[in-house]
């Protein structure tokens, strides 16, 4: 009974804000009085149903979550190689420092532009994406094995560990449960940035290329939709890759 009350209780919350936040949508709708500038809550909700019986909807959603696979599983591992090997060679973590640092700085917007012109519109947004998440990870990989019990490296090392099997044996177990937080996160950004770069890059067959479109031809609804549509499938990623993560490391453990 209790562990019902609990998990009726923790669902509460998120069901009260999505509550409210429809109240307060409804309201807002009916005081703008336009559907050119706030749609009701049920016509975004008749848009949303009609994208998800489109074949067109799928392909464009499709390719942009692969985008985003693809940039974060780039990111993931070079950032985790890099952060492994800066632990045990101290000069290349020097050498990394303000690359990153430049990459953390560079602006997004005008590195997109740039890739339009030098990739072209498929391949930027996945370098844009990467070039963010990359710096992210590493930053977050290197805190984290930072903060490795030192007491347990050393008596590894005085059993005769070689450096790959204090990697594999020792950091990425005791890292990863620190790190895997901020690395789920990193999907779910690098799904928002691979969509924000396709809308500025206009790339075929996306969901940016699809929230171009709705806005220039005024659909307010139909860009609402694709919005919540982006943020559902950025939360079911980011707690796909944490559970996936969380078995990692316990399977380590």
């Amino acid at each position: 009974m209790k562990k019902n009350a609990k998990i009726l209780k923790n669902a509460a919350y998120p069901i009260a804000v999505i509550a409210i936040v429809l109240i307060a949508w409804y309201f807002a709708a009916i005081a703008a009085d336009s559907e050119f500038i706030l749609p009701e809550p049920v016509a975004t909700l008749r848009a949303l149903t009609a994208l998800l019986g489109e074949p067109g909807f799928w392909t464009a959603f499709g390719a942009t979550v692969l985008r985003a696979i693809a940039a974060f599983i780039s990111s993931l591992a070079a950032a985790l190689i890099l952060a492994l090997v800066s632990r045990f060679f101290k000069p290349l973590e020097s050498l990394l420092s303000p690359l990153v640092s430049v990459l953390r700085a560079l602006p997004t917007m005008a590195v997109v532009l740039l890739l339009i012109v030098w990739a072209g519109a498929r391949k930027a947004p996945v370098i844009v994406a990467v070039m963010v998440l990359l710096p992210t990870l590493y930053a977050a990989f290197t805190e984290a094995l930072g903060n490795v019990n030192r007491d347990v490296i050393d008596m590894a090392k005085i059993d005769g560990a070689s450096r790959l099997t204090l990697a594999l044996r020792f950091y990425l177990p005791l890292a990863a449960p620190l790190a895997s937080c901020s690395t789920a996160a990193c999907v779910s950004l690098g799904l928002k940035l691979t969509v924000a770069a396709e809308v500025l890059a206009s790339t075929a067959k996306s969901i940016g290329m699809m929230m171009q479109l709705a806005r220039i031809y005024f659909d307010v609804a139909g860009l609402i939709a694709l919005t919540v549509l982006t943020v559902i499938a950025a939360l079911v990623l980011e707690k796909l890759v944490y559970a996936l993560l969380s078995l990692s490391f316990r399977s380590w453990i």
